[in-house]
C-alpha cells in the first residue's frame, strides 16, 4: 500500500531514512489505527513517494481515520489538512480552518514577523572568489563525473530524488566516503584522499541527512556533542577545559536559538 519495494527480510539497518519512514507508515496503517499522528513523514521521501503517501492519507480520511499531520511544508498543510494549529517556541499561537488563512498569514504566525522579512537578503549580494571546486568526482555505483564550484557568500543546492547520489557527494567531499577519481580544491589547495579530521582542520563541516545516526552521539549531552569537533581547541594538556566548553555551548545556543531543557 505504501509502495515500498524492498525485500521483507532486509534488515532495517540497511534501509535509507526514506525507506525507514515508509516502513513506519506501513506499521501504523497495518495495525488498523483509528488515530494516526504523522510527524514530518515526507522529510526524507522523494516526490513520487510523497505523492503516494498523499493518496494513502486521502484513503484513510475517507475510511474515517483521524490524522494529526506535523509539518513545516505549507503546501502540504494546504493540500491535506482541514484545520491548522500553529505552535511557536512550545506555545499555541492560533488555530484556523485552512480555507480561512493565507499562506502569508501562516508564515507570519509561524515566525512572528511579516513574511517580507522572512526572505534572505544575501541573494542580492554578488558572490566572492571560488572557495570550493569539485571536478569530475566519481565513485563507482554511487555517482559519476560531478563538477561544480561554490563561491564565497553563495549557497549551492544539490537536487535529485532519494538515491540519486546527493548525500554521497557531500560525504565524499567531507572525507567520510572514498572516491575513485576526480579532484577537490579548497581555496585553491587540494583536498584529496582525506578524512573528516583533515576536512574539519581545513574548515569544512558536514550536517548529514540522518543526524541521529551519522552526526550525534544521542547518549551524550548537547554540550558534549557540540564540543566533540572542538576538542583540540578545548583541551588543556590532557584535560578538557570545562569552563570554555560551557561558554562556547552557551554562545551557540544563543546564536541558534536552541530550545532545550539545558546544555
Amino acid at each position: 500500500q505504501v509502495g515500498l519495494e524492498v525485500h521483507p527480510r532486509t534488515p532495517m539497518a540497511r534501509l535509507s531514512t526514506g525507506q525507514e519512514q515508509l516502513v513506519q507508515i506501513a506499521v501504523a496503517i497495518g495495525r488498523g489505527a483509528k488515530l494516526i499522528i504523522m510527524d514530518e513523514p515526507t522529510s526524507s521521501l522523494s516526490q513520487g513517494e510523497a505523492l503516494r503517501l498523499y493518496d494513502i492519507i486521502a484513503r484513510l480520511k475517507r475510511d474515517g481515520v483521524t490524522l494529526i499531520y506535523v509539518s513545516h511544508r505549507l503546501d502540504e498543510i494546504r493540500l491535506l489538512c482541514d484545520r491548522v494549529t500553529v505552535l511557536r517556541d512550545g506555545k499555541h499561537v492560533d488555530t484556523r480552518r485552512v480555507t480561512d488563512v493565507s499562506t502569508d498569514e501562516l508564515v507570519r504566525l509561524m515566525i512572528g514577523r511579516p513574511v517580507g522579512e522572512y526572505f534572505p537578503h544575501h541573494t542580492g549580494t554578488p558572490p566572492g572568489a571560488v572557495r570550493l571546486s569539485v571536478s569530475r568526482l566519481s565513485a563507482a555505483g554511487r555517482f559519476s563525473d560531478i563538477s561544480f564550484d561554490v563561491r564565497g557568500g553563495e549557497i549551492v543546492g544539490l537536487a535529485g530524488l532519494v538515491g540519486a547520489g546527493r548525500s554521497e557527494v557531500a560525504r565524499a567531499i567531507f572525507g567520510v566516503d572514498r572516491f575513485q577519481s576526480g579532484r577537490i580544491l579548497l581555496d585553491g589547495a587540494p583536498l584529496e584522499r582525506h578524512g573528516p579530521r583533515e576536512a574539519i582542520r581545513r574548515g569544512v563541516g558536514l550536517l548529514p541527512e540522518d543526524r541521529k545516526r551519522q552526526a550525534l552521539i544521542v547518549s551524550m549531552t548537547c554540550r558534549q556533542n557540540l564540543s566533540l569537533p572542538l576538542l583540540d581547541r578545548l583541551k588543556r594538556w590532557i584535560f578538557l577545559d570545562g569552563r570554555a566548553e560551557k561558554r562556547i555551548t552557551r554562545e551557540y545556543f544563543d546564536k541558534l536559538r536552541v530550545v532545550a531543557p539545558g546544555i
